[in-house]
């Protein structure tokens, strides 16, 4: 079983695991999928094949969010920001737990304030996961690729040790 404590290139957040199982019991998990989320809804389709992925492999789910600039409101100097941004997060948390309220097994929500990929990768060698899935818009890759920066993605795949799932959207239209 792999160590407990903060995940490489990371620093954790207070509060930053929810473990939730079925009938609110909490579950040792042998094998795990992870998945990483974001707010965009390839992220939410990614979420829903970790998660069917994951019923079928009876494994538990491990979903990653690392924490960037659209977690926070646009003016730090709000005499609310660190409110705006906490409540950022829960709600971020509140969309994973209404998406997999019909998960037949164990999983967790884990925010993190680190590159993704890297955050994913770690994620990956901490839990032993089968696999990782991401979410990727159409055509990003190639995109990206030539303007010098790479996607999440793009990057995982570099640095997984494990198989990485890259789930897209179909394009409107």
């Amino acid at each position: 079983m792999c160590a407990t404590g903060a995940l490489a290139g990371e620093r954790a957040l207070p509060s930053s695991v929810v473990e939730l199982a079925r009938g609110g019991q909490r579950a040792k998990l042998t094998s795990n999928v992870v998945v990483g989320v974001d707010r965009s809804p390839v992220s939410m389709t990614a979420l829903h094949k970790g998660a069917e992925i994951a019923a079928l492999l009876g494994s538990g789910l491990r979903v990653v969010h690392a924490v960037d600039l659209s977690d926070y409101p646009v003016d730090p100097d709000g005499d609310d920001w660190e409110e705006q941004a906490r409540s950022s997060l829960e709600s971020e948390r509140s969309a994973v737990s209404e998406a997999l309220a019909t998960y037949p097994g164990a999983w967790s929500f884990i925010v993190v304030r680190a590159d993704p990929a890297v955050a994913l990768a770690a994620a990956s060698r901490r839990f032993e996961a089968l696999m990782v899935v991401v979410g990727a818009h159409p055509g990003r890759w190639h995109r990206l690729g030539h303007m010098g920066g790479h996607s999440v993605a793009q990057r995982l795949v570099e640095r997984c040790p494990c198989p990485v799932l890259v789930v897209g959207c179909p394009k409107p239209g």
